[in-house]
């Protein structure tokens, strides 16, 4: 009886440690609307990747005009947060958001952890 309860045992261990591995599936998420109906909006976002603040880049863009950068930023950001802009004239616009990791000093980007973002702003 003992011998079966041992491999039994040691099998239930296995599993136990495998299920509560550390490891955690990295993704980005934006809390977006598609349409938004004032100028002044906050976008939280959420990313999880490593156990610490990562580079993140975001630029936001009026997509009538791609060539002009309206906000953005290159900066540590926790891994949750908000971003606002203000004075959001009516139109259609692109957000992108990238998470960057660093390894030896040298920053690179996690294509994993790289989007775009459509939004509309639709003022009464």
């Amino acid at each position: 009886m003992k011998t079966r309860l041992l491999p039994a045992a040691a099998i239930l261990f296995v599993i136990f440690i495998i299920s509560c591995s550390p490891y955690r599936v990295p993704y980005l998420s934006l809390d977006l609307k598609g349409v938004y109906d004032q100028s002044d909006i906050t976008v939280n976002y959420t990313y999880v990747c490593e156990d610490r603040d990562q580079r993140c880049v975001y630029r936001l863009y009026n997509s009538l005009q791609p060539s002009v950068l309206l906000e953005g930023a290159d900066e540590v950001m926790p891994s949750t947060g908000s971003m606002t802009f203000t004075g959001l004239a009516e139109g259609d616009y692109i957000l992108f958001f990238s998470v960057y990791s660093e390894r030896d000093g040298e920053s690179f980007l996690l294509k994993y952890l790289d989007e775009s973002f459509e939004f509309t702003v639709d003022l009464p």
